[in-house]
């Protein structure tokens, strides 16, 4: 089954990883040039209105697992600059935000939902819950579960900075 992985792995690649700006996209429906695929560029971030990609093949067909594979993570966070949040769309394609402080889990999430109970079919939904990506390791967690665990932390770091007697008398 590893091979059949792999395989798949290689035939997603083959169709052509394309990361496309939404405002391109969105103009290309009106206009019909193709959008310019974005994956080997830098962007600049803070230039950007309203930066928001979607990342598919050049197919348009099951694109989302794509962002099964690490080094294309890796390179999504290059060339975004940033960390990012991923909001599944469709098992054809997923939507990357910049992590760049606007964008709330909740929000986020909640739009998730709206768009697979309004826009998606049931069997080509992936899931109602946003992920975070990482762009130092392209570890890719829950976003949600990501947050509570920072969280905890922070509490955690608090508590140690009390530290003393009342840190212990705290933790026991």
């Amino acid at each position: 089954s590893e091979q059949i992985q792999a395989d798949a792995m290689v035939a997603d690649r083959k169709r052509g990883v394309t990361l496309m700006d939404m405002n391109e996209i969105i103009k290309s429906m009106i206009f019909g040039e193709e959008p310019e695929n974005l994956l080997n560029e830098k962007m600049d971030m803070e230039a950007m209105e309203n930066p928001m990609f979607c990342l598919t093949n050049k197919a348009k067909m099951n694109g989302a697992s794509l962002l099964l594979q690490e080094d294309i993570r890796k390179q999504i966070g290059e060339c975004l600059g940033s960390d990012y949040f991923v909001i599944p769309s469709s098992i054809h394609e997923v939507l990357i935000l910049p992590d760049n402080g606007i964008f709330q889990v909740p929000e986020l999430n909640a739009m998730v939902q709206e768009v697979n109970e309004t826009q998606v079919e049931r069997q080509e939904q992936l899931s109602d819950k946003v992920q975070f990506c990482d762009k130092k390791t392209a570890v890719m967690e829950n976003a949600e579960r990501r947050e509570a665990r920072l969280e905890k932390e922070k509490a955690a770091e608090k508590a140690e900075v009390k530290g003393g007697i009342h840190g212990r008398l705290e933790k026991a």
